[in-house]
């Protein structure tokens, strides 16, 4: 079982582009004074966890790399205060698949643990996850084997909510690209170097790799390199955009994740 077969396109490990899941709730709460005449506050209370996670076997007999887990719980009404909010997380279904470490927000029991976010917040580009789980491979689990950790969500006036995220063992390479930071005081004209680095965070060598770089109307003249082949829409259908792709021969992995060579 691969994490990533040689020659597919990686993961973009980046705030820009992550995709996640989240349980929604529609329910009332206790929000400020407004006139009559106002129409009634509503809210609505999200759990925000990914769909799934591949967690690696171990690399020559070392112990499996562990992966984080952000999970969190938001609202997106401004004028509504949310407090006590609550996040049950449940790790009974990954019995020999997955161990757990809890953070330190929240209070296990068994297989339980309640997590305490006194005050939940509004949806928005500065929103952070307050919820960081440890997982890793269990001892003896094999490669596709599955579990589930089910989450249970509640805040000051809000019902319940629950949502789940699956882990798979799997073996082979898992390529990735460190999170890149925005630019967020570009001008016309500036030129900005965007340094990336690709990780193989799997056990097994990828023989083999491509990475698509794709810049947006309006970014232009990106570097050249011999390694890299360049294409540009011609803006026909949709807006032109440029982009380059570079192909490397081979990615290693260690005990400890590795970073690749330059192509």
């Amino acid at each position: 079982m691969s994490l990533l077969s040689a020659g597919h396109p990686v993961r973009l490990r980046s705030g820009a582009a992550v995709a996640v899941a989240a349980g929604l709730l529609t329910a009332g709460l206790a929000a400020p004074a407004f006139a009559d005449d106002d129409p009634p506050q509503t809210d609505q209370l999200w759990i925000n966890a990914p769909y799934d996670e591949t967690l690696p076997l171990s690399a020559d007999g070392g112990q499996p790399q562990s992966r984080t887990l952000g999970v969190g719980i938001y609202h997106d009404n401004e004028n509504v205060t949310v407090t006590d909010g609550r996040l049950t997380v449940d790790v009974s279904g990954l019995a020999g698949v997955a161990e757990v470490t809890w953070p330190g927000n929240c209070t296990p029991s068994g297989t339980r643990a309640v997590c305490s976010i006194p005050v939940v917040p509004v949806i928005g580009g500065d929103y952070e996850d307050q919820v960081f789980l440890t997982v890793r491979a269990a001892d003896g689990a094999e490669a596709g084997a599955q579990g589930r950790i089910t989450y249970e969500a509640t805040a000051t006036a809000a019902p319940r909510e629950s949502f789940d995220t699956t882990l798979t063992v799997g073996a082979g390479p898992d390529l990735a690209i460190d999170r890149v930071a925005d630019i967020e005081d570009g001008r016309p004209g500036d030129g900005r170097t965007i340094p990336f680095k690709v990780t193989n965070n799997g056990n097994e060598n990828a023989n083999g790799f491509t990475v698509k770089l794709c810049a947006s109307y309006g970014l232009t003249d990106l570097t050249r390199y011999d390694a890299c082949t360049y294409t540009t829409t011609d803006g026909n259908d949709y807006v032109p955009s440029n982009t380059a792709s570079v192909r490397s021969t081979r990615c290693w992995h260690r005990v400890t994740p590795s970073s690749c060579p330059n192509p």
